[in-house]
């Protein structure tokens, strides 16, 4: 086996770590050398915690503990030394940045190796927090440097994310090693020459998040008084508000249109980028045209969900579609597109955002509440 040797070099582990764990003490006079069964136990923030619990038991977060160096006892300093394993070891510019203590490099440049090679891992399921996961005491899992990497149960190991119903979680990887020293933090110096060697460390996942998005289709039927599809020949254009449930629009409120035309029958609209964390959402239809009178629900709730597009359907006679008959106005109906303003993000995700004009310069007039 290919090594490279690493003798008594203070190594600061901070990578993604809110624990920071020492890999090496310059005179570290331990009174004991870690001995005993490795395990790693997995926290998360306070911030976060609630939520990743409500992760579906298909997704839960696993933690990947992938060994990245070996260590041995250097008796003359109590401390130890350690030395790349394949196919870590063969990587000359990982072997660099491991020899200049460089971990948030020595994290990347692992996970870019665990992506193209086939290497033992220890997955552990974090089906609640403060899950303690074991490493073998002897063997592959004994003393050493570990590359840990958090993911959703359906992702890629190196993907280094997870979903809940209403945020994604983006990792970073982590580097710890075992033994590590008894009470260390994050504000202890680590060449301290006092603790002894402790064969249990603790990490606190540090993530970021972002919140998800889902999205409806309203569907739009024109119809006869015997409830058959039918269209006038003249298009019109209806319009509907939509605005989250549970406060009526205090959080959530935009504009959808449809101009029907006669040439689809449902003719539909994707209303795109609403937060998924708002639960669901009432779409109203508060303009029928002015040929047309509407049928059936004026109002239809619909549950949100991330990443996907939900039917707004008519919950009392099951079908995807308001539906509007024609009256004997004669009077055309009008857009109301001045009201849109075409939106992306850096994702490559689209969606209209309704912006209020001034009265004189749009022909539609949201109605005064009842």
């Amino acid at each position: 086996m290919h090594t490279q040797k690493y003798s008594r070099k203070p190594l600061i582990l901070a990578v993604c770590l809110l624990v920071t764990l020492a890999l090496t003490g310059v005179a570290a006079w331990a009174d004991e050398w870690g001995s005993g069964d490795k395990t790693v136990t997995v926290s998360a923030t306070d911030e976060f915690a609630e939520d990743i619990a409500t992760i579906p038991e298909a997704d839960k977060i696993v933690v990947d503990v992938i060994k990245i160096a070996s260590a041995t006892r250097n008796s003359q300093y109590l401390t130890y030394d350690y030395a790349l394993v394949e196919p870590f070891a063969s990587d000359a510019e990982l072997a660099g940045l491991f020899a200049d203590g460089k971990w948030a490099d020595v994290a990347d440049k692992a996970v870019e190796i665990v992506k193209n090679s086939s290497v033992p891992s220890v997955n552990t399921v974090i089906k609640d927090l403060d899950t303690e996961i074991p490493l073998n005491s002897e063997g592959d899992y004994g003393d050493g440097v570990y590359l840990v990497l958090p993911h959703g149960a359906s992702q890629e190991v190196t993907a280094l994310k997870a979903y809940s119903a209403v945020y994604e979680y983006i990792f970073n990887p982590s580097i710890i090693a075992l033994p590590t020293k008894d009470g260390v933090d994050e504000n202890s110096a680590l060449n301290s020459a006092y603790g002894a060697w402790v064969p249990k460390a603790n990490i606190v996942f540090k993530a970021t998040r972002e919140p998800r998005f889902g999205s409806i289709e309203i569907f739009k039927m024109c119809v006869d008084e015997g409830g058959n599809a039918s269209f006038s020949g003249e298009p019109e254009t209806f319009v509907f508000l939509v605005t989250d449930t549970a406060t009526g629009g205090e959080v959530y409120k935009n504009y959808a249109s449809i101009y029907y035309d006669g040439t689809a029958s449902p003719a539909s609209t994707i209303l795109n980028h609403i937060p998924a964390g708002i639960g669901s959402v009432t779409v109203e239809e508060v303009y029928s045209g002015a040929r047309h009178e509407l049928t059936g629900q004026k109002t239809q709730e619909v549950e949100l969900k991330a990443g996907e597009i939900v039917p707004v359907v008519d919950s009392e006679n099951g079908f995807e579609h308001f539906s509007n008959v024609p009256n004997d106005s004669g009077k055309p109906g009008h857009g109301i597109e001045n009201h849109f303003v075409y939106k992306t993000d850096e994702g490559g995700g689209a969606w209209s955002e309704w912006i209020p004009t001034p009265k004189e310069e749009t022909n539609y007039t949201e109605p005064a509440a009842e």
